[in-house]
C-alpha cells in the first residue's frame, strides 16, 4: 500500500507556484498548499503535516528559516538552495518528480 506523502510549495509569484505544482505531480505524494512566503509555509507545514517543502530558489527563502521552526522537513530547492536535500535545476522542472522519488525513497519517508 503506497502512503501519499503531502508536500507544500514555495514560490514568491503565483505563475511559479502554478508551474512548480504542475512539475511536481505525483502518484506518491500530493501537494497540499502552495504559498508565496516562509512563514506561511511553516505553517502549512505544521497544520498540514506536510514532510517536504519545495522551494524555488528565486523566492529569496533560506533552509534555516524553514528548519528551525519545523524541524525533519525534507527540503527540495528548485535551484540553487544550499542546504537542501536535494536540487533540481531551475530552468527544468521536468526533473522534480525523479528528484522527489529519490530523496523520500532514500529518506525512508515512503513505502510500497
Amino acid at each position: 500500500m503506497c502512503t501519499a506523502v503531502r508536500i507544500v510549495i514555495l514560490a514568491a509569484t503565483k505563475e511559479r507556484r502554478a508551474a512548480l505544482r504542475r512539475a511536481a505531480v505525483g502518484t506518491a505524494w500530493q501537494v497540499v498548499a502552495a504559498v508565496g512566503d516562509v512563514d506561511e509555509a511553516v505553517d502549512r507545514l505544521r497544520a498540514l503535516h506536510a514532510k517536504v517543502l519545495v522551494v524555488d530558489a528565486a523566492s529569496g527563502a533560506s533552509t534555516d528559516h524553514v528548519r528551525t521552526p519545523v524541524g525533519d522537513v525534507l527540503l527540495v530547492g528548485v535551484g540553487d538552495l544550499a542546504g537542501a536535500d536535494a536540487v533540481v535545476p531551475a530552468e527544468d522542472l521536468g526533473r522534480l518528480p525523479g528528484a522527489l522519488a529519490d530523496l523520500l525513497h532514500a529518506g525512508g519517508d515512503h513505502t510500497h
